[in-house]
């Protein structure tokens, strides 16, 4: 399945599924934030899946610039609540990279990056039973 923007996955709480397609507009990343906003609404904690295998446009600065500012506006709640973040890459190029700056800057809250969605499920797994949250069957 190609998805044209992004398919976030909530089906599974406490476990959540973002899957960024190819490319997308600001319309669309507004959208998406919105919907990460009634995910901090729900006061619960998770842990989050982001799969950036489709994506083949890197974002210009405006897009980046709203996501972080969305991200920053919004840091106690997502520090609070996200018990880890899995990203998975193609590319080991960048897998390499981020995991060279995590080196030297510790994120908030778990993350790791990962290859496969496989690897990127067992990280959190790992880390919900960690913060005493059950996750659904896969």
């Amino acid at each position: 399945m190609v998805v044209s923007a992004f398919r976030m996955d909530t089906t599974g709480w406490p476990m959540i599924h973002l899957e960024v397609g190819a490319g997308f507009d600001r319309a669309e990343l507004r959208a998406l934030l919105a919907r990460f906003d009634a995910v901090h609404e729900r006061d619960e904690p998770f842990v989050i899946l982001i799969d950036l295998s489709n994506l083949k446009v890197n974002p210009g600065a405006s897009m980046r610039r709203c996501a972080v500012d969305w991200m920053r506006e919004h840091k106690a709640q997502g520090e609070r609540l996200n018990r880890g973040t899995a990203i998975v890459f193609e590319s080991v190029v960048i897998r390499q990279a981020l995991t060279a700056i995590f080196w030297v800057w510790k994120p908030p809250v778990p993350l790791g990056t990962f290859r496969d969605g496989a690897a990127a499920r067992a990280f959190l797994t790992k880390k919900a039973a960690e913060a005493g949250i059950t996750l659904p069957p896969a």
